[in-house]
């Protein structure tokens, strides 16, 4: 459209020259109110401002965002479930499920001489955590512990005189009965008194003839 043809149609419909030169300038207005300071609206500069015009300034003014910070308000620190150092709204609720399916951590059982009880065990059996075989008898602590019930701290156990590794080992003897075999005679004295069978109780021991060994 050429100027001379805008002039003629002004001339015509003034009206809607009007209506639009009002828009254009509440538009601007809106902008400029939405740019500098909240609460400048088409009304405030006398422009005509109808219902629809009033409801969007009304509404405009609730959506400002001012750089001023409100110090009355706490602000909650970021919250880190797992202490992994990235926070729980970075990491989602995965890793909080994770974390529950795996469980407690393992406890670590330190074992200073290697003997296969830990160090707080051996302080329990009254055993040395620095030696693997505290009593000299030649079994491992752990293993008198847990596989053969005698006392690591003890050479022998059921007090017959013979060491607890070598009824193991050589006598086939029980290490924690001093009476094996139950015929009322101590290993020791079947063995080195009157050579009868530990292990067998019918076998002949004469307690009143000299010892047979």
């Amino acid at each position: 459209m050429d100027r001379a043809t805008f002039l003629a149609a002004t001339l015509r419909h003034p009206p809607v020259i009007t209506r639009f030169a009002v828009c254009i300038a509440r538009a601007a207005l809106l902008l400029a109110a939405l740019l500098t300071a909240p609460g400048v609206f088409a009304q405030d500069a006398g422009i005509p401002c109808d219902a629809q015009c009033q409801a969007l300034a009304a509404n405009a003014s609730s959506i400002f965002v001012t750089d001023e910070i409100d110090d009355s308000i706490p602000v909650a620190a970021p919250i880190d479930s797992n202490g992994d150092g990235l926070i729980d709204a970075e990491e989602g609720a995965s890793v909080v499920v994770a974390d529950e399916i795996a469980g407690p951590l393992p406890v670590v059982r330190i074992d200073t001489d290697g003997d296969g009880l830990s160090d707080d065990e051996e302080a329990m059996y009254a055993s040395d955590p620095n030696l693997p075989d505290t009593d000299g008898d030649g079994l491992l602590d752990g293993d008198e512990v847990n596989i053969y019930t005698t006392f690591p701290w003890s050479w022998d156990s059921d007090s017959d005189s013979i060491g607890d590794g070598r009824e193991l080992l050589v006598t086939h003897t029980n290490p924690s009965a001093a009476d094996t075999d139950g015929d009322h005679y101590s290993d020791y004295d079947e063995i080195y008194r009157y050579c009868t069978d530990p292990l067998d109780r019918n076998s002949n021991v004469n307690t009143y003839d000299e010892p047979q060994c």
